[in-house]
């Protein structure tokens, strides 16, 4: 009997060829959940930068899309099926939504939705080659329907000739029907499509023993072995990366490390793994090797815009401020709308003295989000340590009136007050961020000085000198 192991997601990775109301849109890739296992990450804007499209233009099916591919990247598949869901409400005919949905519901074994998705898929562009595809697996899984898998799979490689994965399966369904010369046909036309498909060479290997040709077989054999043990390897790294991610929510940083390392052992092509011990090595304090792996994940992925991200973070802690700029103005040009790149680059600059320049992004990041109420208190701190109090009390209030529990906001508009002579109302603030958080140290240190003074004052009123 024919077994059909699985579907295969849609589109090529990263960006689809399909064009829908103008906007490319990003394909679902195929990968394990949370990207594990991925030779390299999606290259695709953040999660939050995702949300706030959705959040902004709310109406727009392919702001639900990405998120709902970005989601699915991260293995949060119910959250990905909700946001498909809300696509396809607002655009029914949207086929990459039925079809990623459709592996969704698969995976969720909702065999029968998952096949009513892939009708839909057909229904919305009979010409997609991976709705056909999608559809003749799960004909075969839910109702053992070949004949109809063979004509859908015939019409996928009539759309896409060079869609392997397709071929393989119409041997597979050739063979079950009985027709061994065209199985081997469509085998063979597989393995020159993709030569790196160890399921097709097991499986010619098998049609060549029924049909007698025993050299031919163990020739096939020899080479699924092959690519079955380098297929072994990723699985172990993976597995690997998986322990050095569960190490890692634990703060085990050595074993962690270890983990990672053991991974891309394994499989060096596993950037997220190099990403992952980047971030280990950076928590353990050893910035010089993380950046050294980080700058590798840069160079193999350079549009993958989190690594970027992470590299600047790292560069401008161990005070390459130079490339750390570099880094953000790269992660900018990749995603203009990543808030807290504008943050990283505004830090970098001031820590170079170029307090302008830092400002001027800080401001940026205000006309891309005024409530953005970090961004507002950082740009006080700057103009604070020029002296520039006036203004720090006017940003200060506009922070406090956005979020009054903000305690960092009422400690440093303490300081401006208390900067600015205004004791008393540097007290008041002070008190009210002891109040917010009775841990910080500072406020509760410029508390006890501003009362101090608060006193000395009153002492100097009540008895004036000679």
């Amino acid at each position: 009997m024919l077994l059909v192991k699985g579907l295969v997601k849609v589109v090529s990775p990263l960006v689809s060829p399909v064009v829908v109301l103008t906007t490319a849109l990003y394909g679902v890739l195929t990968l394990p959940a949370g990207c594990v296992g991925c030779q390299n990450p999606p290259q695709q804007p953040s999660l939050e930068t995702l949300r706030l499209r959705v959040e902004k233009t709310p109406s727009d099916p392919l702001a639900h899309y990405r998120l709902a591919v970005a989601l699915y990247h991260y293995g949060r598949l119910s959250e990905a099926a909700k946001e498909f869901r809300k696509a396809l409400a607002l655009k029914p005919d949207l086929v990459e939504a039925h079809n990623n949905l459709g592996v969704i519901l698969d995976k969720e074994g909702k065999k029968g939705e998952a096949l009513g998705e892939f009708n839909e898929a057909v229904k919305a562009n009979p010409s997609d080659p991976d709705a056909r595809y999608n559809l003749a697996v799960a004909l075969i899984r839910t109702q053992d329907d070949y004949l109809q898998a063979k004509r859908e799979l015939e019409q996928a490689v009539r759309l896409n000739p060079k869609m392997s994965k397709a071929y393989y399966r119409l041997g597979q369904v050739d063979e079950h029907l009985g027709d061994l010369l065209q199985a081997r046909r469509e085998l063979e036309q597989a393995i020159t499509l993709n030569p790196q498909g160890n399921e097709v060479h097991f499986a010619l290997a098998n049609l060549l023993r029924k049909q007698g040709d025993r050299a031919a077989a163990e020739a096939q054999l020899a080479l699924f072995n092959q690519l079955k043990q380098q297929e072994t390897n990723r699985d172990l790294a993976t597995r690997a990366y998986r322990n050095g991610t569960l190490l890692a929510q634990r703060k085990e940083w050595d074993g962690a490390i270890e983990q990672f390392r053991k991974a891309l052992e394994l499989n060096p092509g596993l950037n997220v793994a190099r990403f992952n011990l980047a971030g280990a090595l950076r928590e353990k304090g050893d910035l010089e090797d993380a950046v050294r792996e980080l700058r590798r994940v840069v160079q193999s992925s350079p549009k993958w815009t989190e690594a970027r991200y992470e590299l600047g973070i790292t560069l401008t802690r161990i005070g390459n401020l130079e490339e750390a700029c570099r880094e953000y103005h790269e992660v900018i040009r990749q995603d203009a709308t990543l808030v807290a790149a504008y943050q990283g680059l505004a830090e970098a600059l001031f820590l170079r003295g170029q307090t302008e320049a830092a400002e001027e992004e800080l401001r940026h990041i205000l006309k891309l989000d005024p409530s953005n109420i970090l961004a507002r208190y950082t740009l006080a701190s700057y103009m604070l340590k020029q002296g520039r109090t006036s203004s720090v009390i006017a940003e200060l209030q506009r922070v406090l009136r956005q979020n009054p529990e903000f305690a960092p906001g009422h400690n440093l508009l303490g300081i401006a007050y208390r900067q600015a002579g205004h004791t008393s109302m540097a007290v008041g603030e002070f008190q009210q961020a002891v109040r917010l958080d009775p841990a910080d140290s500072e406020a509760q240190t410029n508390l006890k000085l501003a009362l101090e003074q608060t006193n000395s004052q009153s002492e100097k009123q009540t008895n004036p000198g000679p």
